[in-house]
């Protein structure tokens, strides 16, 4: 009986324990779960669609699909972070058995993620994938982690981690939700459309949030477009539609179907103007003139009416109250057609310069736009160079009386271009103004007694009246002491942000004060240059000449790669050819006869055998001859370079150690066995620098320098060459 006592109390032993700690897991899980952690749940779920709602979108662009980690829009909700923190704490700390403290371990690191405090963000959600027992915990944590990869730009452990989820199974539908999210948002920010909407598309069946799933929706329909399936795009515009989205996505979503029109079809295309304007008229729009102008001047770009286009963007440009990400699209179309239909190079790339102004070095085309500046530059500075040197040497062929006549007309017609600009920028921004003043108008001002005063600064019709008689006689003034006064005493110095010469900038000046003094004249803030200016840069001089000669020589060289570069290879073979035909005795026209056999060969059409021809029957001795013939010839001299930088480096070294003699004769044997190398300059000029340092002939050394600079007038030596020979003619004088 004994025995059977003691199984018994032992028995029973087990059910009161099991029993108490079923009913202490229980209070650990309750107590967690329904306190601190619903409390710090619910609080972050509150504060993530804040900042998922708050982000601006750009709907100049394909949209985010996720908020940027950006402390600084997540500043203002520190305290709610930090309690979120504090709150989630308390099971971590004193339930810690609790099956809910892996979460409250996803909202710690989430908070400390948004307030940009990533290390202890990725160590706190490592800490839950290595240590949690929950899979739905895990895969969120890894979810989260590749979130901070992705703003660490750190591609391949998003990569990695992405592969390792991919192959986990029982993944709830929130995680599949959030992973197919996470995946779009890294493409999205790779530019890498095809895999952004296929991943937004797997995401958009688990979304259940309406303002998310229309996003969602609306970004799908952009790339859709811009993949080139309309009817795809079509279908999703629709669906954002009926989901009736704010009015900004509404307007974006019916202005981006009529870009899928055909203009091949007339009847679409009359429509779709129809259509476009009436958005201007429409009361609603008035915060989205700007947008609309932009529209209305693409939709003139795409049928080659470049200057309607022209006009329409600059309408945007006045139009725009704020919104820098609209402005930047307009001065971006501006500058695109000017270079693709007016080819005006020096205009487009000032349209550039100033959207680049703009943009923050996070847009998604920053990169491609600062790429695309760079050339534009390099290229408006030879056509310039080309231009300038052509009218320099016309104007120089001409008798007095015909020069003055021929400078007179053309600085009438700038007068008259930014007389023109004026009156259009007055006329273009009183329209403007009457529509958002029209829409403004309260009851009170459009009530039935059309006599009756009101103060005049509640009229937005009268104020806007008074401020264009103002601007007309005055200018756009600050508002500031002594206002009146054209001379006034500044302070300011330029910022970086004050290049941009365009329309808004240009006709905001003082208007009467044209004379800035007795040799320059300013008309809309822009400086006409004087007659005496002008005439004073014509070439008279043989020196001159053959000076201005030269610059046009590298310009149409330079202007010529430029074009090949940009892909119009029917100006690259004209601007080389004039190249070759009237400076045929360039030491670089072998070069430009080289560049126009390679344009030849991707130009359709092209006869190759009359460009290899002329660079082997006109310049049979050059290295591009050469290379005709023998096709490793460029390798060949490659490594014969990188033997001559050897032995040149060598000889140098032997010069600083003052072992002269050595290096003379390193020189000597370099000259003897690589007479053409690319080194040859140095050669030259190391031979003078030792011939100072061992001759007493300064004469000798005197004539050296002087043939070298007459030999070697375009290399990086000649300040350096010059300075020595200044300090030698001094010496002789002295003697």
């Amino acid at each position: 009986m004994k025995l059977n006592t003691s199984w018994a109390k032992l028995f029973f032993s087990f059910l009161f324990f099991g029993g108490m700690a079923s009913s202490c897991q229980f209070y650990h899980d309750t107590t967690a779960h329904y306190n601190a952690h619903f409390l710090a749940d619910e609080r972050m779920k509150e504060v993530e669609e804040k900042i998922f709602n708050a982000y601006q979108d750009n709907y100049n662009e394909i949209l985010q699909v996720l908020p940027p980690l950006d402390t600084n829009a997540t500043a203002a909700y520190k305290a709610d972070f930090d309690y979120c923190i504090k709150t989630a704490s308390i099971p971590i700390q004193f339930h810690s058995q609790s099956k809910w403290t892996d979460d409250c371990y996803i909202i710690v690191g989430k908070a400390r993620m948004y307030q940009g405090d990533f290390a202890n963000a990725l160590t706190t959600f490592k800490y839950v994938n290595t240590e949690s027992d929950d899979d739905n915990a895990r895969h969120q944590a890894l979810i989260l982690l590749m979130r901070i990869f992705i703003a660490n730009n750190d591609k391949k452990s998003v990569l990695f981690t992405a592969n390792y989820l991919a192959k986990e199974e029982k993944v709830s539908d929130e995680n599949a939700r959030d992973f197919y999210t996470m995946m779009a948002h890294y493409y999205r920010q790779q530019n890498n459309l095809p895999k952004t909407v296929e991943y937004i598309e797997k995401a958009l069946p688990y979304v259940n949030n309406r303002r998310m799933k229309t996003k969602f929706y609306f970004i799908a329909a952009q790339i859709q477009q811009q993949l080139g399936n309309d009817a795809k795009a079509y279908e999703y515009y629709n669906e954002v539609l009926k989901r009736n989205p704010p009015y900004e996505m509404t307007f974006n979503a019916q202005i981006n179907s009529s870009r899928a029109l055909s203009m091949d079809n007339a009847d679409a295309v009359a429509k779709g103007e129809k259509y476009l304007k009436n958005l201007l008229t429409d009361e609603k729009n008035k915060e989205y003139l700007d947008k609309v102008y932009y529209e209305l001047g693409s939709f003139e770009a795409r049928r080659n009416n470049a200057q309607r286009a022209i006009e329409y963007l600059k309408e945007s440009l006045i139009a725009n109250s704020g919104n820098s990400g609209q402005k930047i699209a307009s001065y971006l179309k501006l500058g695109q057609v000017y270079y693709e239909l007016k080819k005006d190079y020096p205009k487009s790339v000032n349209y550039y310069d100033s959207a680049f102004s703009l943009m923050s070095e996070n847009s998604s085309n920053y990169q491609k736009v600062k790429r695309q500046l760079e050339v534009l530059r390099s290229f408006a500075e030879y056509y310039t160079m080309v231009s300038e040197a052509d009218r320099l040497l016309k104007l120089s062929a001409m008798s007095e009386s015909d020069r003055e006549a021929f400078i007179e007309k053309e600085m009438q017609a700038e007068r008259e271009a930014l007389e023109q600009e004026r009156l259009f920028y007055l006329s273009s921004k009183k329209r403007i103004a009457n529509k958002q003043a029209t829409s403004n108008l309260t009851p009170s001002l459009i009530a039935n007694n059309p006599n009756e005063k009101k103060w005049y600064f509640y009229n937005p019709v009268a104020k806007e009246t008074g401020e264009l008689n103002f601007f007309r006689v005055w200018g756009n003034r600050p508002l500031e002491d002594h206002w009146r006064r054209s001379q006034k005493t500044s302070i300011s110095v330029p910022t970086n942000n004050q290049t941009d010469n365009t329309l808004v900038q240009n006709l905001n000046t003082n208007r009467p004060d044209n004379q800035v003094d007795n040799s320059t004249e300013k008309i809309n803030g822009v400086e006409i240059k004087s007659k005496k200016e002008r005439l004073a840069k014509i070439p008279t001089t043989s020196e001159a000449i053959i000076k201005t000669k030269e610059d046009l020589q590298k310009g149409l060289l330079e202007l010529g790669k430029m074009y090949y570069l940009l892909k119009e290879n029917e100006k690259a073979q004209e601007t080389l050819m004039r190249f070759v035909k009237e400076f045929p005795n360039n030491p670089l026209a072998p070069e430009a006869v080289f560049t126009l056999i390679r344009i030849c060969k991707d130009t359709k059409d092209c006869d190759v055998s009359q460009y290899e021809k002329m660079l082997k029957e006109n310049y049979a001795s050059s290295s591009y001859a050469k290379s005709l013939d023998n096709k490793n010839f460029f390798r060949e001299v490659k490594a014969q370079d990188s033997v001559v930088n050897r032995l040149y480096e060598e000889a140098y070294a032997l010069y600083q150690t003052e072992q002269y003699t050595q290096a003379f004769n390193a020189l000597k044997n370099i000259e003897k066995n690589y007479p053409e190398s690319h080194l040859a300059d140095k050669i030259k000029l190391l031979s003078a620098m030792l011939m100072v340092k061992t001759s007493d002939d300064l004469e000798e050394v005197e004539q050296m320098l002087g043939q070298f600079l007459s030999e070697n007038k375009n290399s990086e030596l000649v300040p350096l060459a010059q300075s020595l020979l200044d300090n030698i003619k001094k010496k002789r004088g002295g003697e």
